[in-house]
């Protein structure tokens, strides 16, 4: 966490020289040289911060018993087993028919899963270990060496046929390892199963040792990590993903640990709704649910005893010794994270637990605290989508929404890994979630968060440099707050009863991420200029309705937030944009603008910021055509277009497009069309269409026919003809959600 901070320093002495190196000519050799101890000082923590888990008290003890924790798979009795029932099926399908050709099976899935149980249920199955001639479970360590891997299949497959192993086999080299398995397996129908694969390096490793012999045999992984599951083995392979247990499975599995000692193991009647908001907090991960089991059948079946164990359910999970395997596993998932990885993943226990985060606004943070490396030739928002992927493709972060190009929109952090990421954040004071009731407490942490009460603000906090707020009923003191956190790099008040905005925001200078959103605040004083490092600005659904003129100062602002709901008719005017100074389209870093009021010089501006990756007019009016279509024409990088009409009798005037931006993914036209815009054949790669308000003459659909890779179409009044009928028949091929609206004449949609 530590070398996070250095990073900043670093870049804040080259942006120094960057800027003012003939202002500074004297020093400059000096803090050159300053900048060089820096990055010595950075490779040293990031290389002492990737031992911090194993140095602690403990530990290392833990992540070895960790390790081993997926032999005892091995001994979960057939009873235990709860909720597997499809996945399981599928696996032994895989395993007894099918091709004759050596295939790959991955199981993959978040820690404690039941990847390896699934696994277990089918290896030690009778029935299917008489379909092989020899079989082999080797478990698979973080730190794994090679030749003990070898070694281990040749004693497995040994031992299952009562085959003598030579003591020399404990020396024996890579080598003569690989020949030994090379001559035993040939002609042999073989069954290995590589429990917990951190790498796909493993398998090119191994590939040498098991023989493609046109058999049927079978290699089973179960890897945490997607990009395992899906590596391109070379042979036959499929993907099993573990999922969590239904409600159902999950209270079944839990009864069986919880009261084993109870007649047909059912749940007392008094203990039941504290028992199932209990299991809830498992959120169907099997290794906790039955840790949570065995914890609750130690106890008294008293209401009083579990309503306690329910209270502090953090505490225990932190704590107690036997909820120490789930804890310990997670943390082994965490450990195998690179040092780039650590900081963002931490970072997700500032929302409130269960509580869905945007894969956008966790991006944006992430950039405004200096956790995402430069890369060449990639932006820092690219390098934030590579950063979540990697996260999500580990099981470490669980997707809840995808949007319209099926990439991540909601993300959030299983319970019990939010748990951990607490632990270790408050413990490596990286983050600390503020408790009123430790409030005597001073805070070391670099990042705060609250979540249901008001800060007391008693203690120095110039090292604060993040500060967010959620559930906050009372007003917040926001002006003491700027003067308690002078160093704040990110600060999110988002739906807070805030609505004023003091004149001090303006000596936050390292301020980077500022989100107003859903606050009750009408304007934002001028001094917000003086914020020259900001790079976030998200007002959306305030009720400010012009941006200060100070606004044109912030030269290194990309992502510009600012739409609010309509006060006016929904049916049309569904966004409202704000106002600014044209001198704002000058702000060359900027990625995103949405949504702006467009006058005749915005119009013709526009077209300067080529980077321009997303823009959202409103207000656009017919006299500004041309400007407006030479400035579309200029914006090459657009991936999001939006554009209203000033209202609802007023026409959009854009036949005169002679080109759009090839990557343009998402269109939205809000206003009335004199006809279906004749470029819109060339629109190769919108995958979103949305026509609001066109009224058209014609029949657009055979034009939208022709847009190949469209998957989501919404018209909305956008066809006046009294036709009964809409085919969409031709075209269309990859179509999945359609929406029509206001079409009052219609009665048959033939698809």
């Amino acid at each position: 966490m530590t070398e996070t901070a250095v990073k900043i320093l670093v870049l804040s002495i080259d942006l120094l020289l960057q800027k003012q190196g003939f202002a500074i000519g004297g020093v400059q050799h000096q803090v050159s040289k300053i900048k060089l101890e820096l990055e010595s000082m950075r490779s040293f923590l990031r290389d002492a911060e990737s031992h911090i888990e194993e140095d602690s008290a403990g530990l290392h003890h833990a992540l070895n018993y960790a390790q081993n924790i997926g032999e005892t798979s091995f001994f979960v009795e057939g009873s235990e087993v709860v909720g597997i029932d499809e996945e399981s099926d599928c696996l032994l399908k895989f395993l007894t028919e099918g091709e004759n050709q050596r295939t790959v099976i991955s199981i993959v899935g978040m820690a404690g899963s039941g990847k390896t149980t699934l696994a277990a249920h089918a290896y030690n199955s009778h029935g299917v270990k008489k379909c092989f001639d020899c079989y082999a479970w080797v478990s698979v360590s973080q730190n794994y060496m090679i030749e003990g891997l070898l070694r281990k299949m040749i004693n497995e497959f040994y031992n299952g046929i009562e085959k003598f192993v030579s003591p020399s086999l404990s020396t024996t080299n890579y080598k003569l390892l690989v020949e030994t398995l090379v001559n035993f397996l040939p002609g042999k129908k073989y069954m290995i199963v590589l429990d917990d694969v951190w790498t796909s390096s493993l398998s090119r490793q191994v590939s040498d040792a098991l023989p493609h012999n046109g058999n049927g045999s079978r290699v089973i992984i179960t890897t945490q990590k997607e990009d395992i599951a899906s590596y391109p083995y070379g042979v036959g392979s499929h993907v099993l993903h573990s999922q969590p247990l239904s409600k159902n499975n999950a209270w079944k599995l839990f009864c069986k640990k919880a009261f084993c000692n109870e007649p047909g193991r059912r749940c007392h009647p008094d203990l039941e709704d504290i028992a199932r908001t209990l299991v809830e907090k498992c959120d169907g991960l099997p290794l906790a649910i039955l840790a949570l089991g065995g914890l609750m059948a130690s106890k008294d079946m008293s209401e009083l005893k579990w309503k306690e164990v329910h209270d502090s359910l953090s505490w225990h999970i932190s704590n107690n010794s036997l909820l120490d395997e789930v804890k310990t596993i997670l943390l082994l998932s965490f450990k195998d994270l690179p040092y780039y990885l650590k900081n963002c993943l931490l970072y997700c226990c500032r929302f409130p637990i269960d509580h869905w985060a945007g894969a956008g606004r966790l991006i944006r943070m992430w950039m405004a605290e200096g956790f995402l490396e430069e890369r060449k030739g990639l932006s820092p928002e690219h390098v934030g989508k590579i950063y979540l992927k990697e996260l999500i493709s580990r099981n470490l972060l669980q997707v809840e929404k995808h949007n319209t190009f099926m990439r991540p929109k909601l993300c959030k952090l299983h319970d019990l890994m939010w748990e951990l990421a607490r632990s270790v954040s408050e413990k490596e004071h990286f983050l600390s979630i503020y408790d009123p009731e430790d409030s005597n407490e001073e805070i070391s942490a670099r990042h705060l968060s609250i979540h249901t009460s008001m800060l007391q603000l008693e203690h120095d906090m110039r090292h604060v440099r993040s500060f967010s707020a959620f559930n906050i009923q009372a007003t917040l003191p926001f002006g003491n707050l700027l003067l308690r956190f002078p160093l704040l790099r990110m600060i999110e008040l988002r739906n807070t009863p805030i609505d004023n905005v003091p004149k001090t925001i303006g000596k936050l200078f390292h301020l980077r991420c500022f989100s107003l959103r859903g606050t009750k605040i009408k304007e934002l004083p001028n001094s917000i200029g003086r914020l020259g490092n900001l790079q976030t600005l998200d007002i959306q659904r305030t009720q400010v309705k012009e941006l200060p003129k100070g606004i044109k100062y912030l030269h290194n602002l990309r992502h510009l937030l600012s739409y609010g709901d309509s006060t006016k008719d929904y049916l049309f005017h569904y966004i409202e944009g704000v106002i600014v100074v044209s001198s704002i389209l000058k702000l060359k870093k900027l990625q995103v603008v949405n949504c702006l009021k467009a006058n005749a010089n915005i119009v013709r501006d526009i077209g300067n910021l080529t980077q321009l990756r997303r823009l959202e007019l409103t207000n656009v009016k017919k006299e500004e055509r041309t400007d407006l279509c030479t400035s579309i024409e200029n914006l090459k990088s657009l991936h999001h277009l939006l554009l209203m009409a000033s209202s609802e009798d007023e026409y959009l005037q854009i036949d005169q497009l002679s080109s759009t931006p090839l990557v343009l993914r998402n269109l939205t036209l809000v206003g009335r069309l004199y006809r279906v815009p004749r470029w819109f054949n060339k629109l190769r790669n919108v995958k979103h269409l949305h026509l609001h308000w066109s009224q058209l003459a014609e029949d657009p659909i055979p034009y939208i026919s022709e847009l190949r890779v469209l998957e989501r179409l919404t018209l909305i009044n956008a066809y006046t003809h009294d036709k009964k009928q809409l085919s969409f028949e031709a075209g269309f091929s990859r179509l999945e959600d359609l929406n029509l609206e206001k079409f009052p004449e219609l009665v048959e949609i033939v698809i």
